[in-house]
């Protein structure tokens, strides 16, 4: 499929890389979804003309907006796009939405009570009012354990594990079959 026909509002869904921390999701969040693919990461796309730009929450960068091009060559994995399934959305305001929260910090605690996003509380943000992502009890690991690596983490943090707090993560997203797959981005 040509980028072309990309629309404003596709979600991309990143697969899990050898990254630390996109193993640490992985490993917490891989029974989380229908589907046979693990992600660790999710943005959306804006459609501006011609141009294609991607809004995120990036952990070296907080919330920003950059280019298609920029988005996919920071990737060291394939990029799935999806699209919901919903005709009736309004994805201009869910656009707005996205620029609004843009240069908000990432929330690198993932705790809901602490300041900023990450990337699926981003999303899951900007699509809201439209009631189309449920929170979950957040796991760092497998059946209600902790993985030691997300331990060292948060006690680098000096903070709590946030485990059982409701949150969500990029496989979660996908728990609702609203979603249609359009493409494959190899990286």
């Amino acid at each position: 499929m040509s980028i072309s026909s990309y629309h404003n509002g596709d979600l991309l869904f990143v697969q899990a890389s050898q990254q630390p921390l996109s193993q640490m999701i992985a490993q917490s969040t891989q029974n989380q979804t229908t589907v046979n693919v693990n992600y660790t990461h999710v943005a959306i796309l804006e459609k501006s003309h011609d141009n294609f730009f991607v809004m995120h929450a990036t952990h070296n960068k907080g919330c920003i907006r950059q280019k298609l091009t920029d988005f996919l060559h920071d990737q060291d994995t394939n990029v799935d796009v999806y699209r919901l399934c919903q005709k009736n959305l309004n994805y201009d305001t869910i656009i707005n939405r996205s620029k609004a929260l843009l240069g908000s910090p990432y929330n690198t605690s993932f705790d809901p009570d602490e300041p900023g996003y990450y990337c699926s509380s981003f999303i899951y943000e900007i699509f809201k009012p439209e009631h189309f992502f449920n929170l979950i009890p957040m796991q760092f690991g497998p059946r209600n354990t902790v993985l030691p690596d997300w331990k060292r983490y948060y006690a680098l943090l000096h903070l709590p594990i946030p485990n059982g707090k409701l949150g969500n993560n990029p496989n979660s997203l996908l728990q609702d079959q609203r979603f249609q797959l359009i493409s494959q981005i190899r990286i």
